[in-house]
């Protein structure tokens, strides 16, 4: 008799685990998907061209980008806005041989596929420069790649009542401008880093039960062209929207993107997701949480701490030396306030 309560408080114990759980998942959740920002203020989602910060490029075509670009990694060039064409350039256009006119228009651009923009060539490489340097300054202070080629663009209303369209990228490639020497021209290459869609826009649309296709980088061109069109099916009920095939580089702000990434169960071993992090579950569900109480008290630094055994490398004040003194027993505490006038927290916030 003993043996079977025994086996059913463990059931209840294994149930009860279980629950909390799903719950601090289920939170997790929820402030994850907060860290997307679906106002109109995002670029993500409301993509406005920027005359410094964005170039458009005409004459693209979709699939051969991605083709050159991703699958066969290759860098590509900017061309700037084709001279209006004179008499004589019309002439020498006529003249052009029968057999230049029959070879096939996709090798000549698999073979050498430049990025037509709209700017004139005085304006093109300032322009590159400026988008270069701040790109690469982000990347070196922050660490993560802000510039983009975004293949695509739903334009869509944000009510049935509005006559304003906006505009949200839907395949977004993560690329850099670089360039050997000083007088030679940029050129654009993938990072290598994952190819995504565009995440804003997906949670935008869910809140008018939109519910966009699950996009995973495609291994043959083709593949961009069946995402759009299965955008264009999702939104079929909604009559003035429509999905184009324009292309633009330009900067799409992932601040917090990092993060929503990080949180990711997915993106990590089965049991060692955030969901599964002590001071998650901590922060979570602190109900049966035991709080230590703080270690040290400033007024008594003095009287309980064995200076022989206190080793800093600066001088530091009664509030800086529990800081220090805390992190040392593997307490977690939280730092408030600029140094000298810190403020310490318990042990039941955050990791310092």
């Amino acid at each position: 008799m003993t043996k079977l309560q025994g086996s059913s408080v463990s059931a209840n114990s294994g149930q009860d685990l279980d629950k909390k759980a799903s719950r601090i998942e289920k939170k997790l959740s929820e402030a994850r998907s907060r860290l997307l920002d679906l106002s109109l203020r995002n670029r993500l989602v409301n993509f406005r061209p920027s005359v410094r910060r964005s170039i458009r490029i005409v004459e693209g075509n979709l699939s051969e980008i991605y083709q050159q670009l991703v699958l066969d990694e290759r860098s590509l060039s900017f061309a700037a806005q084709k001279p209006s064409p004179t008499a004589e350039n019309q002439r020498e256009d006529a003249e052009t041989s029968q057999s230049e006119i029959a070879e096939p228009q996709a090798k000549k651009r698999r073979a050498s596929l430049q990025l037509q923009t709209e700017l004139d060539p005085d304006i093109l490489p300032k322009r590159l420069f400026g988008i270069a340097n701040e790109a690469n300054s982000v990347l070196e202070e922050q660490g993560y790649t802000v510039l983009y080629l975004a293949l695509g663009f739903l334009e869509w209303k944000d009510s049935p009542a509005s006559e304003t369209f906006r505009k949200a990228p839907l395949i977004l490639i993560p690329i850099d401008l670089s360039r050997t020497k000083v007088r030679e021209s940029y050129r654009l290459n993938w990072t290598k880093e994952d190819i995504g869609t565009n995440l804003s826009l997906g949670e935008r649309l869910l809140e008018n039960g939109i519910a966009l296709d699950e996009f995973e980088m495609p291994e043959d061109s083709q593949g961009i062209d069946d995402y759009l069109a299965s955008v264009s099916k999702a939104i079929r009920k909604q009559s003035e929207w429509r999905v184009t095939k324009n292309v633009y580089l330009g900067f799409f702000s992932f601040t917090k993107f990092v993060m929503y990434k990080d949180l990711d169960p997915e993106e990590w071993p089965d049991g060692q997701g955030p969901a599964s992090h002590p001071l998650i579950k901590r922060l979570f569900d602190p109900s049966e949480e035991k709080h230590a109480g703080d270690l040290y008290d400033e007024q008594e630094i003095d009287d309980r701490l064995d200076w022989k055994l206190a080793h800093y490398v600066l001088d530091a004040d009664p509030s800086q030396i529990v800081a220090i003194e805390t992190v040392k027993a593997g307490r977690d505490l939280v730092v408030e306030g600029p140094p000298r006038h810190w403020e310490i927290s318990d042990d039941r916030q955050s990791h310092w």
